[in-house]
């Protein structure tokens, strides 16, 4: 198990003009830039990557060999989250919103790729189940 998150991150991400989406917006072809954060280098990437390096460094601190999180079913988060922990050599648990789908796909096929195991909440309101996992994560 490696036991740092300094990888997470690859460099700043780019910004690059998008000149045709400015004009269909009716901007100026100059007037609009893209922060490519797809581009981050961690589980294909996303804004939830500078989060996961502070948390997971903290749990690596705390010699946890697992981290459950919750999320919606595609949640790009949870996805991250998977992928940090595939990084670390840490078990993530992933307490996703709903019912199991018939098949995997989008982010829950890449959560299962990545070794997650996932439980599905069922019916339970969202909020109810966040404060479930974070109660007995304490």
């Amino acid at each position: 198990m490696t036991n740092s998150t300094d990888g997470f991150l690859n460099g700043p991400t780019p910004i690059d003009a998008a000149p045709r989406l400015a004009v269909d917006l009716g901007l100026d072809a100059g007037d609009l830039v893209i922060k490519r954060d797809d581009l981050v280098g961690l589980g294909a990437g996303g804004n939830k990557v500078r989060k996961l390096q502070v948390t997971m460094a903290q749990a690596v601190s705390a010699a946890a060999d697992v981290v459950v999180t919750t999320g919606a079913a595609q949640s790009n988060h949870a996805r991250l989250a998977a992928a940090a922990g595939a990084r670390l050599g840490m078990q993530v648990v992933l307490v996703l919103e709903g019912h199991a789908p018939r098949t995997d796909r989008g982010n829950v096929l890449l959560d299962r790729l990545l070794g997650a195991e996932i439980i599905w909440s069922g019916d339970r309101p969202a909020e109810e189940v966040a404060d479930e996992v974070e109660h007995e994560s304490s």
